[in-house]
């Protein structure tokens, strides 16, 4: 097989103990693995570009023209953004994983499994970035 024509089949994201660094590893059918190092900036500019091309897919599948000329619309496109309205996530012995899932107000859901590591990085992230609220 052309290598340049495999598909991913998985994807595996970590985060240094500092936080400065995450490694993204990428493995196709063939379990042939590359493996990449990015700095803070460079893991958004690669979600950023991850999410502009979810809203360009997204796009064209809305606007999808039938042979006739028609032109087909998918109201339920997705926006890039999962508007999270509930979770829930548990260890799983089994695996070392934590797994769970993420539910919108319309009651999609997304599937997540991560490392204890990845999950206490994601959660230190989440507090970071929630604004401090006043007593009362």
């Amino acid at each position: 097989m052309d290598p340049s024509s495999s598909m991913i089949s998985q994807f595996h994201l970590g985060v240094s103990a500092d936080g400065g660094e995450c490694l993204m590893v990428f493995v196709d059918e063939e379990q042939r693995a590359m493996k990449c190092v990015a700095n803070f900036s460079e893991f958004r500019a690669f979600v950023t570009g991850l999410c502009e091309i979810a809203d360009e897919m997204a796009r064209r599948q809305s606007s999808d023209v039938e042979g006739d000329g028609t032109t087909l619309k998918n109201v339920n496109a997705p926006s890039g953004l999962l508007d999270v309205a509930s979770g829930a996530f548990a260890h799983d012995a089994d695996h070392d994983c934590i797994k769970g899932a993420l539910v919108d107000a319309d009651g999609g859901m997304l599937g997540v499994q991560m490392s204890p590591e990845v999950a206490s990085q994601l959660s230190r992230a989440l507090l970071l970035a929630t604004p401090a609220q006043l007593a009362s």
